[in-house]
C-alpha cells in the first residue's frame, strides 16, 4: 500500500525519496540491486522491466518510445544505455511540465523547494539568463513545439544528431542548445539536414 502519487505527498517527503533514489538506498527500485549492483545498464533495464511490472501507464510509455523511436523492440535490454537514458530523461521531462503546471494551478513555489534537491533545473521557469530559460509550452505555437518535439526525439534517438545540434547551436546560435529558444527557420534549417 501507501500513497503513490507524487501530488499528496509535501516536498520534504519527494526531497527524501530524491536523495534516497540517487545515492542508492532506493534500491527496491532496481529489483533489490541498487545503482550500481550490475553495473550501469542491467540496472537501468531492470528500472524499465520494473516500472512496465508496477505501472501499465509506465508499460504503456515504454511500449510507444519504442514503437516510435525503437523500431518496436520492447525488451530493454535489447536497447543501448543511450536510448533507455533517452526515455528517463523524456518521461522525466513530461513529468517536470505537468508537476510545474499543477504547482502553478495549486499556488505551490517549486522553485524554491526543488532547489534544496539539486535539480539541473532548481531555478524556476523565469529564473536565470535568457539563454537558459525555459519556454512553457503554452507560448509557442503547435507547429514549433511539433519541430522541438521532433528535434528532441532526433536528439534522444540519434547520438550524431546530438552533437551535430550542438555544434549547430555553438556556430550559429550563441551556444543556446534549448529548441524552444530558436526561431522556427532555424529549427527548420537544421532538421532539413536529418531528413
Amino acid at each position: 500500500g501507501g500513497i503513490k502519487d507524487p501530488n499528496k505527498h509535501d516536498a520534504s517527503t519527494l526531497q527524501s525519496f530524491m536523495q534516497m533514489y540517487r545515492s542508492g538506498a532506493a534500491s527496491w527500485m532496481f529489483g533489490g540491486m541498487g545503482m550500481g549492483g550490475m553495473g550501469g545498464q542491467a540496472s537501468i533495464a531492470d528500472f524499465v522491466k520494473t516500472g512496465q511490472r508496477k505501472s501499465e501507464d509506465f508499460k504503456t510509455a515504454w511500449q510507444s518510445y519504442c514503437t516510435i523511436y525503437g523500431n518496436g523492440r520492447y525488451d530493454p535490454s535489447k536497447h543501448d544505455e543511450n536510448f533507455t537514458l533517452g526515455f528517463l530523461d523524456y518521461i522525466g521531462e513530461l513529468a517536470a511540465d505537468g508537476l510545474a503546471a499543477v504547482a502553478q494551478e495549486q499556488g505551490v513555489d517549486l522553485a524554491s523547494s526543488v532547489g534544496a534537491v539539486g535539480s539541473k533545473r532548481a531555478r524556476g521557469i523565469d529564473d536565470g539568463p535568457a539563454a537558459k530559460r525555459r519556454m512553457v509550452g503554452g507560448d509557442m505555437d503547435a507547429g514549433k513545439r511539433a519541430l522541438c518535439d521532433k528535434l528532441k526525439a532526433l536528439q534522444r534517438s540519434n547520438p550524431t544528431a546530438k552533437d551535430a545540434w550542438q555544434k549547430f547551436c555553438e556556430d550559429s546560435a550563441g551556444g543556446v542548445k534549448d529548441p524552444s529558444r530558436h526561431d522556427t527557420s532555424s529549427l527548420q534549417t537544421f532538421l532539413a539536414t536529418w531528413a
